[in-house]
């Protein structure tokens, strides 16, 4: 929540050049937020464990900024928004890091093995916080796919994520 609250910071300190309703075209304001504000928060997702209360909050947050953006009102449907100014929302850049964090870890042989490790034996983790088991667990119910499933198709499944945000 700390590091987002820089990312709110960072984007109403841009409002000089032109980064506010009416201002610069909403495309170029939605480039300067993904580049200039959002990769603040970006940076480290992968190996966060966050629940969906705070990804709720942070998602609530982005909203805010992007209807600020594009100068609708607060009760302003958002979905077309993000999809026109091509932009994730916050649980879509969360799964996304998480499935990059797994393509690249799938690329060594030891992280490999502590990964199979974890996925076979979760079940002795259930009552401890184990945070990889618990990302894994998240991934899992908001791709709506099996673990075993998306661990072994992650380059596939991104490449499908990448497509839908295009759309």
């Amino acid at each position: 929540i700390e590091k987002f609250k820089s990312v709110t910071k960072s984007f109403f300190s841009l409002n000089s050049f032109g980064l506010k309703p009416g201002g610069l075209n909403p495309f170029l304001q939605a480039f300067l937020y993904k580049t200039f504000c959002q990769s603040k928060f970006l940076y480290g997702l992968e190996i966060m464990t966050l629940n969906m209360g705070i990804l709720d909050r942070l998602d609530l947050t982005q909203n805010a900024i992007v209807r600020y953006i594009a100068g609708l009102y607060r009760t302003s449907h958002i979905s077309p928004v993000l999809r026109t100014l091509k932009l994730f929302n916050i649980r879509q850049l969360y799964l996304f890091f998480k499935l990059t964090f797994i393509k690249n870890m799938r690329k060594s042989s030891i992280c490999l093995y502590i990964c199979n490790y974890l996925l076979n034996n979760r079940d002795e983790y259930k009552n401890r916080t184990l945070s990889f088991v618990r990302d894994m667990k998240t991934l899992s119910e908001g791709l709506g796919l099996d673990v075993e499933f998306i661990f072994e198709n992650v380059v596939s499944i991104i490449k499908n994520f990448k497509l839908e945000a295009r759309e």
